[in-house]
């Protein structure tokens, strides 16, 4: 296996380790969000299930759609939802635009 398969590899595995971790991250820090969005845990938990069931969803569906598409293209375009979904999360004043961010993560989830 040539350099550059090794380094397509470790992308690819990047790439998963980023979305997994972005899926599950709020676990580790429901009460800190909590207190940063004024929620109680449960309300953050929910951001949790809407990640995982859109990803579901989506997953489902994206076959059909996504075959025609450049591979790396739609790696870079789902990466991109990705950090776009984190950083809204990042800023995030209201637990709407949390769910809104968390959406938009597991549209890129499913897609994946």
């Amino acid at each position: 296996m040539g350099v550059r398969n090794y380094i397509t590899l470790f992308l690819l595995s990047f790439s998963a380790f980023i979305i997994v971790s972005t899926e599950f991250a709020p676990l580790g820090v429901m009460s800190l969000m909590g207190e940063s969005l004024g929620a109680s845990e449960s309300e953050i938990g929910v951001s949790v299930t809407i990640y995982a069931w859109i990803g579901t969803l989506v997953a489902l569906v994206t076959p059909m759609f996504l075959a025609g598409i450049n591979r790396r293209v739609l790696l870079a375009v789902l990466l991109g939802l990705i950090a776009l979904a984190n950083y809204i999360t990042s800023i995030a004043d209201h637990t709407f635009y949390l769910y809104l961010a968390r959406v938009i993560g597991g549209i890129a989830n499913g897609a994946f």
